[in-house]
């Protein structure tokens, strides 16, 4: 095949300065050695003044403007040769408006326990229905944040005994799409074991700190373990500066992507025996599987004997355990246990 198209098989000028391909390559090189390089490359240069015009021959089509030229004159100088330097710059940078408050309501939130979680903006339901959905479900622009913190919180439940924790405390903030118009809004939602009633204090007590940090005044009244605002009329009230994260810089720790089991024990032990001298017996003989410290759930006084509950998580990193490993662990705990004078295994 023979390609008889003279499109591309004129010669041209690209016009470019020496100071212009230091630039461009960030280190010193003389005019003279780059009119060299070029004429290697078979570019004929004409020097007037600082301008240096370069006719390109017509089969390097990808040398179109001064900073291909810049390019092939760095790639024959050698790309080892030209040393990484970081640019300066004085650049400050100021956080304004609604991201400045959002983020002091969030410090606020994570100093007082809570966890943010960002979930989909998509429903099956809503007042926008999208014209090209991902999916079925996901037909429509959310209408609330509740119906999410609430699965979200379901799921996280099953986590808790993992985590160490007593309760999931949790907060979104994002758009939410109703009644026409879009708007900011914040859920809150808590989750433990523990009476619904009692969780609702819980969080009517932390938005009561909210208002109290930052002068605003949410309404306090919760019902189901999740509540939600629309916070657009709040955010001009947040001060600039009013919270610092107290929280302390931890450090990664490789998390399972296998399941956990957990196990309850409680031992009566005679009047005397510490929380601590149980615990220390469990961590001792439950092995590598053992994710963190046992947890005492349960402490119980009778007849000069104290019973202590302890709440033991076991997790792999390599497979998932069956019942009859962790089985094994709990019998030797057990053995172990009972070896001391007035201890019993309840």
């Amino acid at each position: 095949l023979v390609n008889k198209s003279t499109q591309y098989r004129t010669e041209y000028s690209v016009n470019v300065t020496a100071k212009e391909i230091v630039r461009v390559i960030g280190i010193e090189i003389s005019e003279d050695m780059i009119v060299d390089t070029l004429g290697r490359l078979g570019i004929v240069t004409v020097i007037d003044g600082d301008a240096i015009t370069c006719t390109i021959p017509s089969a390097r089509l990808d040398l179109r403007i001064p900073h291909d030229i810049a390019e092939e004159v760095g790639r024959i100088h050698g790309l080892d040769n030209i040393k990484g330097v970081l640019p300066s710059a004085d650049v400050q940078t100021k956080q304004e408006g609604t991201f400045n408050s959002v983020y002091q309501l969030k410090m606020a939130l994570i100093n007082l326990g809570f966890s943010e979680i960002i979930t989909t903006s998509f429903s099956d339901k809503g007042d926008i229905k999208l014209e090209n959905a991902i999916a079925s479900d996901k037909g429509f622009m959310r209408t609330n944040l509740r119906d999410m913190m609430r699965i979200s919180l379901d799921k996280n439940l099953r986590h808790m005994d993992l985590l160490g924790l007593d309760m999931i405390k949790q907060f979104e903030i994002g758009k939410v799409f109703a009644d026409g118009r879009e708007r900011l809004s914040l859920s809150l939602g808590i989750i433990g074991r523990m009476k619904e009633g009692k969780i609702d204090a819980l969080i009517s007590e932390n938005i009561e700190k909210i208002n109290a940090t930052f002068s605003i005044s949410l309404p306090a009244h919760v019902k189901g373990g999740v509540v939600e605002f629309d916070i657009e009329s709040y955010l001009n009230d947040l001060p600039s500066d009013a919270v610092v994260w107290k929280g302390k810089n931890v450090e990664y720790k490789k998390y399972s992507s296998y399941p956990s089991i957990t196990r309850d024990i409680a031992v009566w032990t005679p009047e005397g025996t510490t929380a601590e001298d149980v615990e220390k017996i469990l961590v001792d003989n439950a092995g590598e599987l053992l994710t963190s410290p046992p947890r005492l759930v349960d402490t119980f006084a009778k007849d000069e004997r104290t019973s202590y509950a302890f709440r033991i998580v076991f997790q792999s990193h390599e497979k998932t355990l069956t019942d009859e490993e962790v089985n094994i662990v709990m019998q030797k705990i057990t053995q172990r246990l009972e070896t001391n004078a007035g201890w019993e295994v309840r």
